[in-house]
């Protein structure tokens, strides 16, 4: 029962990177005169009741710690015990641990706690204050072992039972003996703490963990893991503790990996995480920083000399092929820069992503970058497998400036131009109500667009104030006026429009032709004839005269109503500025 309960704690303790001493191993079961009493005991019986509670605490606890009694077994101390500590707990049980002695006040190396026995023994801390004729030393040679170094024992003396300083064993098997169980002892004991939370379970988060930067890139959906120096198979999980990540920017805590879609946010953030190892073994806070760059990179200067040779490099980080990329593997198949827009005498390398070149005429340029990426995906169904090949443009504008510039300033636009070209202004601005825009002017000219600019300046807008339209009609027998198209204003009455007689008008165009006359009277009857008979009738008379020419016409011409005179257009013009007057009152 002792073993089986004492297996279960050490099992939960070690489950969080605790190590557990179990103690006293072994036969250690009286305190009086317990400091190097002889115990006496057969095999049997040690096995079955002495330690069996201290098997089932290595083999089913995993106990990777262990300390040794002050007693004897026999007549040999429990911490120089090859058997007990060697080949019954290491070799039998298979401890993986490290042991270490009671705590010994004053006695550690004296004639009953020899160290160099004690290393052999199995025993890897000897605890306690060393004795101060402690039996068994050894020192560092550098020497030994063909320059390798090695320890080296000195002469023990039976007489005064202690070890020479002056006098050593040659570099035989002694030496070399204890020297390898001086370097398997430090190796059980640092493979014991490495395994411990004393060091994080072996993570070393101090050097495979650190605060550091992430750089996504601007428009562009793409995923990055944060930097560790743990290695592919090793059980790292992840601890979100804050976060203050951009919009379309995620952090997966099973994967360590930060994800941007391509509409994410392009603004600074950054999480404050923990890691786990081996599900246990916690980090400090760590902080991820996450900047986004731009995805294309232009090396080299936007200022360039006229007539003088330049070069720049374009390329980027955002994507790369994919090595080796088998036709039906998902990935990069390809990346293709291009550059348009170049100055005068610059050329564009997309084999090796160079610009180069003389350039020949001053002016500002704004070249575009453009990378065609060709990515590929695998899509199945059942057992049909294909692929699809996905082509996609990003795009990026540099502006170089070659030779000398000015500066031309529209209000809040500036326009860069070469020294001594010609500019072509913006758009014209929104004018002031009741305004027009006259056009860019400075010192209050208009300017000519035609002259070329030769220093900075700076451009104004000049307004002007518009002139009134005025409108007239008539409507219901009313003269009615409207404003620059506004609502329409009875003036006066038709009726009441009589203008003075104006001068006689100019002679009148010939009348037309007048209809034919009526048919004449009838002739007057001729005189008696003798006795004869009455005198035939006369004729019908002739046609009458046409009739008399129209008289000339008077009248006064009129601009909007016939019958209106000068004056009177004159007085509805006045009367209609009154009221654009009264109605601005």
């Amino acid at each position: 029962q002792a073993g089986l309960i004492t297996a279960k704690v050490i099992e939960g303790a070690a489950s969080h990177g605790v190590y557990s001493y179990i103690k006293h191993f072994a036969l250690n079961d009286q305190e009086t005169n317990r400091s190097g009493i002889c115990t006496w005991a057969d095999e049997q019986t040690i096995r079955e009741n002495y330690l069996k509670p201290f098997q089932y605490a290595v083999e089913e606890g995993g106990s990777a710690g262990i300390m040794t009694g002050f007693n004897r077994i026999g007549t040999v101390a429990n911490s120089e015990h090859y058997p007990l500590l060697t080949t019954i707990l290491r070799d039998e049980w298979g401890f993986r641990g490290h042991i270490v002695t009671d705590y010994q006040v004053g006695t550690v190396g004296d004639k009953t706690n020899n160290l160099e026995i004690m290393t052999r023994s199995g025993n890897n801390i000897p605890l306690g204050d060393r004795n101060e004729s402690a039996v068994g030393g050894g020192q560092w040679d550098a020497t030994l072992r063909g320059g390798k170094g090695g320890v080296k024992v000195g002469k023990y003396d039976a007489a005064k039972k202690t070890y020479s300083t002056t006098e050593y064993y040659s570099d035989t098997v002694s030496t070399n003996m204890q020297y390898y169980y001086t370097r398997i002892r430090a190796m059980e004991l640092l493979y014991t703490s490495a395994r411990s939370n004393l060091m994080d379970n072996g993570a070393d988060f101090q050097l495979n963990l650190k605060n550091q930067t992430i750089t996504l890139y601007k428009g562009v959906a793409s995923k990055k893991q944060i930097v560790t120096g743990f290695g592919p198979d090793a059980d790292i999980s992840y601890e979100l503790v804050s976060s203050d990540l951009p919009e379309g920017v995620t952090f997966d805590v099973k994967t360590g990996t930060i994800s941007a879609t391509n509409r994410a946010t392009a603004t600074n953030g950054k999480i404050v995480l923990k890691a786990r190892y081996d599900r246990w073994a916690a980090s400090n806070n760590v902080t991820i920083n996450v900047v986004f760059a731009e995805p294309i990179d232009y090396t080299g200067s936007t200022a360039l000399a006229l007539n003088t040779p330049y070069e720049a490099t374009v390329s980027t980080e955002a994507w790369k092929p994919t090595p080796n990329l088998g036709s039906n593997e998902a990935g990069v198949v390809s990346v293709t820069p291009a550059v348009t827009g170049l100055p005068e005498g610059l050329t564009f390398d997309a084999a090796t992503g160079k610009v180069s070149g003389t350039p020949t005429k001053a002016g500002v340029y704004n070249i575009k970058i453009e990378y065609t990426v060709v990515e590929r995906t695998i899509s199945r169904w059942g057992s049909w497998t294909w692929a699809n090949n996905t082509t996609s443009k990003y795009s990026r504008t540099v502006t170089l400036k070659v030779g000398d510039t000015v500066d031309c300033t529209f209000g809040d636009t500036v326009i860069t131009v070469g020294k001594g070209e010609k500019v072509t202004p913006p758009a014209a601005p929104t004018a002031p109500e009741g305004m027009t825009f006259v056009g860019w002017g400075v010192d209050g000219e208009v300017f000519d667009f035609d002259n070329p600019i030769e220093a900075d300046t700076t451009f104004t807008a000049i307004f002007a104030k518009e002139a009134d339209t005025i409108e007239f009609r008539v409507e219901n027998g009313m003269v009615q006026s409207r404003i620059n198209g506004g609502e329409w204003v009875d003036v006066i009455s038709v009726a009441d429009l009589k203008g003075e007689k104006g001068d006689k008008g100019d002679t009148g165009a010939a009348g037309e032709k007048g209809e034919k006359g009526d048919k004449g009277d009838t002739g007057a009857a001729g005189k008696d004839g003798v006795d004869g008979k009455d005198g035939a009738a006369g004729k019908d008379g002739v046609d009458g005269k046409d009739g008399k020419d129209g008289e000339n016409g008077t009248g006064c011409g009129g601009s909007v109503i016939a019958a209106t005179s000068t004056v009177g257009a004159l007085a509805l013009l006045g009367t209609a500025l009154a009221l654009k007057k009264k109605r601005e009152e």
